[in-house]
Parts: structure tokens; sequence; C-alpha cells
């Protein structure tokens, strides 16, 4: 079976050597709200970084784990595109985005 995990900590990549074991099973994905850092520190407060989140996504893709960003949520005129926002998940090396902004 499969086994996808979805979080905005990146401690996730302390388990990487577990990760590492199931590389064609083991999915890993991170909630970037922005990557803008003082944005991200007005709506939230307690969580990590942007910038930490999106290291922690490029150790775990660099290792061969299939990385994928969750973008939202989406706040218009904040953290959209007309708000200046493109978010850019192949920076970080993840293979694709999921956008809250297409899904029904």
């Amino acid at each position: 079976f499969r086994v996808s995990v979805q979080t905005k900590s990146p401690l996730v990549a302390k388990d990487l050597d577990l990760f590492a074991r199931y590389p064609e099973r083991v999915d890993v994905g991170i909630t970037i709200t922005t990557m803008d850092p003082e944005k991200a520190r007005a709506i939230e407060t307690q969580s990590p970084s942007p910038e930490a989140r999106g290291r922690a996504l490029s150790k775990l893709a660099e290792a061969g784990i299939r990385t994928w960003i969750f973008y939202g949520p989406i706040i218009r005129g904040f953290n959209d595109v007309r708000g200046g926002h493109k978010p850019n998940p192949c920076r970080y090396g993840s293979h694709h985005a999921q956008d809250k902004r297409n899904m029904q």
C-alpha cells in the first residue's frame, strides 16, 4: 500500500531513513501558504518558516522521495497571483503542487 504524508513541519525530514526504505510507496507533501516570511509570520504565527519547509522538501527530493506542495489557504489579494505571489514547487524539487483554486 502507498503512504502519503502531509505536514507543515520540516521535522518530517528526520524520517528520511524510513521513507528511503520504501521510495516507491511513499510521498511527502508540505503545506506552503506563502514564501514571503513576513506574510507567513502574520498568518502562521506558530508554524515553521516557509524557507525551512522548502529546505526539508529539497532534502527529501534529493534523496529520491516523491514530494509535493499543498498551496493553501489562498487568501485573495494576500497570497494569490493578484497579490503578486506565484508559487514555484520546482524550486524545492517537488513534482507538483495541489492548487485549491482548481479544486471543485
